[in-house]
């Protein structure tokens, strides 16, 4: 993996990050990462190896977690959803004004 996407992973972490492992819906994934955002937390979404394989692909997990962001409110992205060495990944940080 990229030393400052782990980087960055791991300053979420030390904020308090939200960490999302397992499959979810949509609903249930946007219901988790705005519960986060209205908490003022950071959150990572880092499926499992198991649940990666729901996705289908890169491009289906990309999807998903875009059609999931536009239901968000006062976040940001920071780290965009993609397969980063052999892991599918994203983050996402309270919009600080």
């Amino acid at each position: 993996m990229d030393p400052d996407i782990s980087d960055t992973i791991t300053a979420l972490q030390q904020q308090g990050a939200v960490l999302i492992r397992g499959y979810r819906s949509q609903l249930e994934l946007k219901q988790e990462l705005q519960s986060a955002i209205d908490a003022d937390k950071p959150a990572i979404v880092q499926p499992t190896t198991k649940s990666m394989r729901l996705f289908f692909n890169t491009s289906g997990f990309r999807m998903m977690m875009q059609e999931v962001l536009e239901g968000l409110t006062d976040c940001q992205l920071v780290i965009p959803p993609n397969c980063y060495g052999t892991r599918l990944l994203m983050a996402i940080t309270p919009r600080r004004e």
